[in-house]
């Protein structure tokens, strides 16, 4: 990072005068449109929520089928029409970002509990090749929610200069981030 100190939700909301236990606040609403600027951290609060239009208008200029839905205020993803989504543990879909990453092909990446979920190009195919057990397709027709882009889970926001890659791509990083984890055998 050049410059830039990254910090936890907890450390970083511990230094606003609002982020003490029991302290109450004006709702984004009462503070204006703009309020988020005065308080970068309000997102790791609990129940500061509040619809993000501009993520879901960001969203649709990178051509993904969104929508913001109006009972849970989260911009949610319409999965396979533009966008297909693999999800897989975090340690193997680490070493396939960064094979992705060697090879410029990085599409973008989210955190999901244990789970990274990478987001490709749908092949209008549901099925998975056989060999790859660890990776499974979230099913075409399903809605995701989307987080905010500037928040901390997505370990490669999307970008209008970075299309995702094909779902054939994610595959073969899968099957190589596997052969590179895999010790050498000499005789």
């Amino acid at each position: 990072m050049t410059g830039q100190q990254l910090l936890s939700p907890a450390a970083c909301c511990s230094a606003l005068p609002f982020g003490e236990v029991g302290a109450t606040r004006p709702t984004r609403r009462q503070r204006g449109r703009r309020a988020h600027l005065a308080d970068p951290c309000s997102r790791f609060r609990e129940g500061s929520r509040t619809p993000d239009m501009n993520s879901t208008s960001e969203y649709r200029s990178y051509g993904w089928w969104v929508q913001n839905d109006p009972n849970s205020d989260h911009t949610t993803l319409i999965i396979g029409g533009r966008i297909s989504v693999l999800r897989m543990p975090a340690p193997i879909a680490a070493r396939v970002h960064r094979v992705l990453a060697i090879h410029l092909q990085a599409g973008p990446a989210l955190v999901d509990g244990d789970d990274w979920v990478l987001f490709t190009q749908p092949d209008g195919r549901g099925d998975l090749p056989e060999d790859l057990d660890e990776v499974t397709a979230v099913p075409t027709g399903s809605r995701m929610d989307l987080p905010p882009l500037d928040d901390p889970g997505w370990i490669t926001p999307p970008r209008a200069d970075r299309p995702v890659p094909s779902r054939q791509v994610i595959f073969s990083a899968v099957r190589r981030a596997r052969a590179e984890a895999r010790p050498l055998v000499t005789a």
